[in-house]
């Protein structure tokens, strides 16, 4: 790579004739304009250069693909990686949103800004989305350079960007204002959306990761001819489904009864083949000069045991009981409750349980001498509540020392024994108690890499790759694309990927830096934020 040029106007031309210093000035103005804007001069250097596809599966590991390419499955991943090269992606990080946008942006989150699930807000936590980040993005770059782009389910690109080409944001498929641009797409969207339905793949995961995965591989297929010279393309249940149904793939580790394994053993392969049955159908739609790079955040192991994830909105159970009653915003209106839940996430056991206290509580009802016998109603009120089988849902007692210096009174703790999301009052069904119910036997870490398979006319057969990391992937990509490195990102291109006859005919190039997101604001809320912490939740993440 060749470092920034700065230039000495006055030492420059302080020796040359006036009019040949004008003429010189002007040519290297027009050189550092070129480098500080190098959508200025990319258009003519795509002539000849070749597509890529970048898939991202979320999740991805190498123990899971590697068994299965033993039973001969996944042939187009291994096909990818026959005619290709295959490599460890060394990831840093155990939470997606962070992971993909790193990939995205060549910068780690303190840069980037998009530093976990969700962010703060004044109306509250908010899952992440596309105004926070600060950075430029593949797309945005990729943009700038003139180059046609299609960004395709990538995690955190809602609101959508408007870009040279498409983007369908991660929240495509909820009630959400600008899912998708550029606005023209909408009746195409909305026909996608009905034959995405109609496919006969079956990515696992949930009712919506399947959906949306079907509907990015669906579209990816669609505009596989029309000439875009960036496709961006990402799926989502194998992510789910690996923690779902990780103790199915090493069930020694789980001690599963063998009906139970003979059942759901193929859940995560079938996750993996569907992923690669759509990514042969998303080939064989797109010129067939098109690099491709299939990439995940990170790789996958067995939890240390079982975690049973029960989400329950602790104030809708006291509400339901006749304990709390909430305000529009939900928080407890204190002149008519008696006690509320507070400050706890939907799965964790123990709910944080404070009266409504006269004197403290602004226009509290319960005087201190009426505390225990408050608490004794609830205990046995709460007692009434059980799961199918009859086990209770409910243990009421002291709090914690952390919950007590975080503020609660006494608590109240979800019990997993018997768990449903039916659950019963006084032996009849009640609805809003139990939201669901969620085992999770698999994980990951900082240290739980991903994968990274390459093939395409640019790429080299056989290349060494060993040591690269999410850092190094986006400067990769942009070599590959002809676009300059900045020298600023937190990784370096890996010029080997490359054969030698790009490298000859492509020197690197780099510029200090792509620069900031203009754009770049707080957080956005939409209708969906709980629904999608709840799932969060649902997995463990929150």
């Amino acid at each position: 790579m060749t470092s920034p040029v700065s230039f000495s106007f006055s030492r420059i031309f302080s020796s040359v004739p006036a009019t040949i210093s004008w003429i010189a000035l002007s040519l290297i103005l027009l050189g550092l304009s070129a480098c500080s804007r190098p959508e200025n001069s990319e258009s003519a250097d795509r002539r000849g250069r070749n597509p890529w596809l970048v898939v991202g599966i979320d999740g991805g590991e190498w123990k899971v693909v590697e068994h299965l390419w033993r039973q001969g499955k996944l042939p187009n991943l291994k096909a990818l990686a026959d005619s290709g090269t295959r490599a460890v992606l060394k990831t840093s990080y155990t939470t997606s949103p962070i992971i993909w946008t790193t990939l995205a942006t060549g910068h780690p989150p303190e840069i980037h800004g998009i530093e976990g699930f969700t962010v703060k807000t004044d109306q509250g936590e908010v899952p992440v989305s596309s105004s926070i980040r600060k950075v430029p993005a593949l797309w945005n770059m990729a943009d700038r350079a003139g180059l046609k782009v299609a960004t395709l389910g990538w995690w955190a690109t809602w609101p959508a960007e408007a870009v040279n080409g498409i983007t369908i944001s991660d929240r495509i498929l909820r009630p959400v204002e600008q899912p998708f641009a550029p606005d023209s797409l909408s009746s195409l969207i909305e026909s996608w959306k009905l034959e995405a339905e109609e496919s006969a793949y079956d990515f696992g995961g949930n009712p919506a990761s399947n959906s949306r995965d079907r509907l990015m591989s669906h579209a990816a297929h669609q505009i596989g001819g029309d000439g875009y010279d960036l496709t961006l393309l990402y799926y989502r249940s194998v992510d789910i489904e690996c923690h779902n149904s990780w103790k199915y793939f090493e069930p020694e580790k789980f001690g599963v009864r063998p009906a139970e394994q003979l059942a759901n053993r193929d859940r995560i392969p079938n996750a993996y083949q569907a992923v690669d049955q759509a990514l042969g159908d998303v080939l064989s739609n797109m010129p067939s000069n098109t690099n491709v790079i299939v990439i995940s955040d990170h790789g996958f192991h067995a939890k240390p045991r079982e975690e049973l994830q029960i989400l329950v909105d602790m104030n809708r159970v006291l509400e339901k009981l006749g304990y709390v009653t909430l305000k529009p915003n939900g928080k407890p209106d204190h002149t008519k409750s008696r006690v509320y839940s507070y400050g706890t996430a939907k799965n964790l056991p123990e709910k944080k349980l404070r009266f409504s206290l006269e004197g403290r509580e602004q226009g509290g009802s319960v005087g201190a001498e009426n505390r225990q016998v408050v608490r004794e109603a609830l205990a046995r009120d709460l007692g009434r509540l059980s799961y199918q089988d009859g086990s209770s849902v409910f243990l009421v007692r002291d709090a914690t020392a952390q919950n007590r210096r975080d503020g609660a009174d006494f608590e109240a703790l979800v019990l997993s024994k018997g768990a449903t999301r039916r659950v019963l009052l006084d032996g009849e069904p009640i609805q809003g108690i139990v939201e669901l119910v969620n085992r999770v036997s698999g994980t990951h870490s900082v240290d739980t890499h991903g994968i990274l398979i390459a093939a395409g006319p640019d790429i080299q057969p056989g290349a060494d790759l060993n040591g690269i990391s999410i850092f190094d992937f986006a400067p990769t990509l942009l070599y590959g694309l002809g676009l300059p490195v900045a020298a600023d990102f937190a990784g370096r291109p890996f010029e080997a990927l490359m054969t030698p006859e790009f490298r000859q005919r492509s020197p690197m190039r780099q510029i200090r830096t792509w620069g900031t997101m203009e754009s770049w604001k707080s957080a956005e809320s939409s209708p969906v934020d709980q629904e999608l912490i709840d799932e969060l939740q649902s997995l463990g993440y929150i």
